[in-house]
């Protein structure tokens, strides 16, 4: 009778376990279920490059307005170097080992609005005299 009460005990604690097993198995699926109205995690990512895309687009319309019509490259600050960029299809031409925070004061201030070159030579000319 006392094995008959300690196998009766084990089938009741094995089944507690497996329902709350169970309990928990429907509160996650119910956790990872979204509320319809808000949108997915890719929809969310996907938004977001959108975004980043149109701001990037508007620093450029806006950098580029302004520069000399002979102006064939344009550096720029990205992550403290200096990048070099081709202004007619804002693609990079160049990536520097440059830090943009050794420059002179002066310097920061015209990558920032847009320092442009008109040739190869000119542009070589300045990273030549800033790299290390």
């Amino acid at each position: 009778m006392v094995m008959n009460m300690k196998k009766t005990n084990s089938i009741r604690f094995l089944c507690v376990i497996l329902l709350l097993l169970l309990c928990f198995v429907v509160y996650l699926s119910s956790r990872i279920k979204k509320d319809p109205q808000l949108p997915s995690e890719k929809e969310e990512i996907l938004i977001a490059e959108e975004t980043e895309e149109e701001e990037t687009s508007e620093e450029i319309v806006v950098e580029t307005s302004s520069l000399p019509s002979d102006a064939l490259f344009i550096l720029r600050d990205e992550d403290g170097y200096l990048t070099v960029y081709l202004i007619a299809t804002d693609t990079v031409y160049m990536y520097t080992d440059i830090l943009t925070e050794l420059l002179p004061e002066h310097l920061k201030k015209e990558i920032a609005e847009g320092k442009t070159f008109a040739s190869p030579e000119e542009l070589y000319g300045f990273l030549e005299s800033y790299s290390s």
